[in-house]
């Protein structure tokens, strides 16, 4: 698949997620998902080492990445993507993504908030799980995963969307177990959310 395509893939992926969204009440018109710009990935990268609001300093794996080298990263990897959630012009979240080898598997790799409040903050891991859902029922993959999570990461993760430490295609890093989830599960979350109000 070529670079261009990609980029429709993920942009197309990034649009049914807002009208998902939109559909499960999540949103009223002000949530935006799209490929990140240079300016996004500028703002985000001055985020490291800042205090955060929860008294938390964003150095890794608190927050803090190399944004800068991460965008540069992905820019000749098409199965590599940066995506900014916003709400109205608002950067509200930023994350780094790919889609496997075999595309079996679309996985979060970095993820990251301001260190202030803004009208998403509690809600920048469901829009990412519910991105990288309907991203991996595109590709046709069995898994999300998200690589690294930090501790609470990894217990809201588990708690809240029902990833797990389960390790179906090996592990081969340092820091935290990657966690996995079932695409269709995940996909279930927000249409049974969507029918149930």
């Amino acid at each position: 698949m070529p670079f261009k395509r990609y980029t429709e893939l993920y942009s197309d992926a990034a649009q049914a997620t807002v009208e998902l969204l939109a559909d499960a009440d999540v949103h009223n018109g002000e949530l935006s998902i799209g490929l990140s710009t240079r300016e996004d990935v500028i703002k985000a990268s001055a985020w490291r080492g800042i205090i955060d609001i929860k008294g938390v300093e964003r150095e890794p794996p608190n927050g803090g990445w190399d944004w800068n080298a991460l965008f540069k990263g992905q820019l000749k990897a098409p199965k590599r993507y940066c995506v900014s959630i916003r709400w109205n012009d608002c950067l509200c979240g930023i994350l780094l993504g790919g889609i496997s080898k075999g595309k079996d598997v679309v996985s979060i790799h970095y993820l990251e908030t301001p260190p202030e409040m803004t009208p998403l903050s509690a809600q920048i891991v469901p829009v990412s799980v519910a991105f990288s859902a309907v991203l991996g029922s595109r590709v046709n993959a069995s898994y999300l995963a998200v690589y690294g999570p930090n501790d609470a990461m990894t217990e809201r993760l588990e708690r809240d969307f029902g990833f797990e430490k389960i390790t179906p295609y090996g592990y081969r890093h340092d820091g935290n177990a990657p966690l996995y989830r079932a695409v269709s599960d995940c996909c279930l979350l927000y249409t049974s959310d969507a029918a149930d109000e």
